[in-house]
């Protein structure tokens, strides 16, 4: 006979159920299985058909997404994605567009700087978990959302237009590449905080959808799922 078998969540400490065999005539001792199911074992609660992310060696590997200039972000952006890392390397950059950086310090954690100003909630997330961060400028504040986590720094000021290309995993003269994987990559040309995190909260990025975001969402410049299984090319 064949068991299917689905953890209620994820743990190391293991999980139990017990069972019996019959024949019609005799009744076997009740046995008991464990099973532990590690993070990395189960399958991610991300969007998409095929599952797949977008995966980075934290040596040498970055994505680029054109030109920053191209996007025409203006006074206002929002980025968002679902990322997960072991590495807590410092300077290592997440997310690289024009005046705006995610990367990590190694005594703050994940940073999102706009120009000069930094906000931060002072956690790594580099536990191997998946977390889902929006990053976003408002024209007045910086808001950093890891998860259920905020932080806010106001009375922020509009940077000067920037340069270069929108890049994930690395940014110009940072001493540090980001070692891990990155799912759903979206940007938004206005402050889409609240949108991206009822997005998260409501389920709407859920295994059974194929994508979170469409061309109905305001402000919506660019998204990503990173479904392909390979190449060289990235579709949106």
């Amino acid at each position: 006979f064949s068991v299917v078998y689905q953890p209620i969540k994820t743990t190391s400490a293991g999980d139990t159920f017990s069972y019996v065999i019959m024949d019609g005539e005799a009744t076997s001792e009740e046995s008991d299985i464990v099973v532990s199911a590690h993070a990395d074992e189960v399958a991610k609660p991300l969007t998409g058909n095929t599952g797949y992310a977008l995966k980075f060696d934290g040596e040498d590997d970055e994505a680029q997404f054109g030109s920053y200039a191209a996007y025409g972000l203006g006074a206002g952006a929002t980025f968002g994605m679902w990322f997960k890392t072991l590495s807590h390397a410092h300077g290592a950059t997440l997310l690289s567009a024009g005046p705006y950086t995610l990367a990590w310090d190694k005594v703050q954690g994940l940073q999102f700087a706009v120009g000069d100003a930094v906000v931060s909630n002072s956690k790594a997330y580099n536990d191997g978990h998946w977390h889902y961060v929006v990053a976003a400028f408002d024209g007045q504040a910086a808001y950093l959302t890891v998860d259920d986590d905020q932080a806010v720094a106001a009375g922020v000021a509009p940077p000067a237009g920037g340069s270069g290309a929108v890049t994930l995993g690395a940014a110009a003269g940072s001493p540090g590449f980001f070692g891990g994987e990155v799912d759903e990559f979206v940007i938004f040309a206005s402050d889409a905080h609240d949108l991206l995190r009822s997005v998260e909260w409501s389920g709407k990025c859920s295994s059974s959808t194929y994508g979170c975001f469409t061309s109905a969402d305001t402000g919506l410049k660019g998204y990503w799922k990173f479904n392909d299984s390979h190449g060289s090319a990235l579709a949106s």
